[in-house]
C-alpha cells in the first residue's frame, strides 16, 4: 500500500539486513517486489558488515578465520550480485590496528569484496574519532591514513 501511495517517486530503495544490517539470507526467497518494473529497478540492497571490535561474532574466533568468513558472507548477501541485484556495502569497518585482528579482518574484507565483485561501499567511517570504527582520516582531519585507503 505504501509504495502505491508514493506518487512519482525518482529516488532508491535502500533495504538493509536483520541484525544490525548484516543478514540478507531471506531476501533470496522473499524479495522485495514493488509491482512496478520502474520501481524495481531502483531497488538496491544495502548490507552492512563489521570486523572485529564492533559486533562480535562466533565466526571471529573459529579456526581458519578470515578465510571461514567466505562462505558466511556469501550466505548473508553475497548470492545478492549473483542473482542480478543491485548491491551497496551501506557500512563497512572495524578496528584497524597494526598487526591485529581487527587489521587482518579489514584487509581480507576489502579484498573479498573486489574478489566477488561487490566494489559499491561505503568505508565507516571518516571521523578518526569515531568510537567504534576509527576513520580514514588522521586526528587532524586532514591527513589520509594511506594504508585504510590503499585497501
Amino acid at each position: 500500500r505504501i509504495i502505491q501511495n508514493i506518487g512519482v517517486f525518482n529516488g532508491f530503495f535502500f533495504i538493509d539486513g536483520v541484525y544490525y544490517g548484516i543478514d540478507l539470507t531471506e531476501a533470496d526467497k522473499y524479495p522485495l517486489e514493488t509491482g512496478d518494473a520502474i520501481l524495481n529497478s531502483r531497488i538496491v540492497y544495502t548490507p552492512h558488515c563489521y570486523g572485529i571490535g564492533i559486533i562480535e561474532h562466533d565466526e571471529f574466533g573459529e579456526s581458519g578465520f578470515p578465510e571461514n568468513l567466505d562462505e558466511i558472507y556469501k550466505k548473508r548477501y553475497g548470492f545478492l550480485t549473483k542473482k542480478g541485484y543491485p548491491v551497496l556495502i551501506g557500512e563497512w569497518g572495524g578496528r584497524y590496528i597494526a598487526n591485529s585482528t581487527g587489521e587482518t579482518w579489514n584487509l581480507w574484507f576489502a579484498k573479498w569484496l573486489r574478489t566477488n565483485c561487490l566494489t559499491k561501499s561505503i568505508y565507516w567511517s571518516l571521523d578518526p574519532k569515531s568510537w567504534y570504527t576509527p576513520g580514514l582520516l588522521a586526528n587532524d582531519y586532514k591527513t589520509p591514513f594511506k594504508h585504510r585507503l590503499a585497501q
